[in-house]
């Protein structure tokens, strides 16, 4: 099976036809996206602002404001990927929380977070948003670790990518040793993650080959083969 990686698109609807050109040409069975189809500026930086200041995030105006536009990105991001006609496997980004709200926009194809799918000989399965210590709010989809489990699959979807060189962005480490350990239990032999925009690339931990496809708002993407396993990374 070829498939057509994609992650933290956040937004970038100009993108959006070179995307659809894209993945016409390559013509892949199954595109995988792994989380962040909106900005999420505002509410990012209100959580962020909240937590050093040791106090709960509010709804501000500004966020309220954003809100309008991540339904906006959400259409048109389900509805490009639909008219290509290619199945799509998916999970939340942290930037897509809460989960229910990523539920009602979602409008094509499957997601995986904590759940399995199969598209032609290969099941997924995955864990979408940042693992943190608090349980989901409005701002960051979090979980504690010891509540995390994916499917036995052999195809795994990440959000926040495992610790090592696919998730060093700027030289800060945006990975979770959570996600490795969930790796080494689960065997797969791929695994796609995101949400460390500069990390694009691949590695081995264990037995499975993990791949971060860079951020598609950067026009980043990867493709590749289940019988060969040789990522090509390419650019829209």
């Amino acid at each position: 099976m070829r498939i057509f990686a994609i992650s933290d698109f956040h937004g970038r609807t100009d993108l959006l036809p070179d995307l659809k050109n894209a993945v016409q040409e390559e013509d892949p069975d199954v595109i995988v996206f792994t989380g962040d189809i909106v900005k999420g500026h505002a509410r990012g930086d209100e959580w962020l602002k909240a937590k050093s200041e040791g106090r709960k995030p509010r709804k501000t105006e500004r966020i309220r404001k954003e809100e309008k536009e991540d339904k906006k990105f959400y259409n048109e991001f389900f509805s490009a990927i639909r008219k290509t006609g290619v199945p799509l496997v998916l999970i939340p980004g942290n930037m897509d929380s809460p989960k229910k709200r990523f539920d009602k926009e979602q409008d094509y194809g499957t997601s995986v977070h904590r759940e399995r799918t199969k598209e032609g000989n290969l099941t997924f399965s995955g864990f979408g948003g940042q693992i943190g210590e608090k349980r989901e709010d409005y701002f960051i989809l979090q979980r504690p670790p010891h509540e995390v489990t994916v499917k036995k699959a052999k195809v795994l979807l990440f959000h926040q990518p495992p610790i090592g060189k696919v998730d060093l962005d700027d030289g800060e480490h945006k990975g979770h040793k959570k996600i490795n350990s969930m790796i080494d239990d689960v065997d797969a032999m791929m695994v796609f993650c995101g949400h460390a925009h500069h990390a694009q690339g691949a590695q081995m931990i264990d037995k499975s080959l993990v791949i971060n496809p860079g951020a598609l708002k950067y026009k980043n993407y990867v493709l590749i083969d289940d019988k060969e396993l040789e990522p090509e990374f390419k650019k829209l």
